[in-house]
């Protein structure tokens, strides 16, 4: 259960940042799909460094929390981490294991959220994810069993921001790439689309930044990404209520 699903959890899907005007956001996005790339096809894997970026989460204005984002190289295999603490609500951990070209290798998570244990084990290999998931909606029937068929660019919802670091960031960038819903065994195609240059001012100082826009199912979340490597990501929204900002 990722940290996207977190914020679906308590974030309205009508909560959304009006950033842009309808009419502008649908007209942007139906030119950028069609000369939409997959993400694979955009990592630098030599930009994956030793990542360990800190923010602080924010509920209606109000810090309320932390994140982690990390990635590591451990010999031929990338380690991608992302952990969360939200007093009263989640604590959750997630490791991912990739391969050296990126194909993912498996998922391993463990957490609570409103005092309901979570768990989520995965192993990817030979076009199939297989393993189990107990979250907070599968608590009465007990753990849910995965089997289920991915390509091989598939990735998990919980990889995804960790991998921001990786992209080849640029003016007009858009990807869209199948994404694993962990907690379901379930795939969707999320999309992310760089709408402008920006700037952004936050506890790890002053950025030159794109402002990206990520959409998956009916979700839509907006984050900065600076303009220079290393890349990262500094800020990230979802609607009026929820935000994490770059701490160092």
């Amino acid at each position: 259960m990722p940290f996207q699903f977190i914020r679906r959890a308590f974030i309205p899907a009508a909560s959304v940042l009006s950033l842009f005007s309808i009419s502008a956001i649908h007209d942007q996005l139906g030119a950028q799909q069609q000369r939409a790339v997959s993400l694979q096809s955009q990592l630098d894997t030599a930009r994956l460094r030793s990542v360990r970026d800190s923010f602080a989460v924010y509920l209606q204005g109000k810090e309320s929390g932390w994140q982690r984002l990390t990635a590591t190289r451990s010999g031929s295999q990338w380690l991608v981490g992302d952990a969360v603490s939200i007093a009263g609500m989640v604590t959750q951990e997630s490791a991912v294991v990739f391969d050296n070209v990126l194909r993912e290798v498996s998922l391993r998570q463990s957490g609570e959220m409103r005092s309901q244990r979570m768990e989520i084990s995965l192993d990817m290999a030979n076009g199939r994810v297989r393993g189990m998931a107990r979250t907070p909606a599968s608590a009465a029937s007990g753990p849910l069993m995965i089997d289920t068929a991915i390509t091989a660019t598939t990735i998990d919802d919980n990889a995804v921001m960790p991998l921001m670091v990786g992209v080849r960031w640029r003016d007009s960038l858009s990807l869209s790439f199948p994404v694993l819903a962990s907690g379901k065994g379930t795939t969707e195609n999320w999309t992310v689309n760089v709408l402008a240059r920006d700037t952004t001012t936050v506890p790890a100082g002053h950025f030159e930044t794109w402002r990206v826009e990520m959409r998956s199912g009916q979700s839509r979340s907006i984050f900065h990404v600076t303009r220079t490597a290393p890349y990262r990501v500094v800020r990230m929204t979802n609607g009026p209520m929820f935000e994490v900002q770059l701490v160092r």
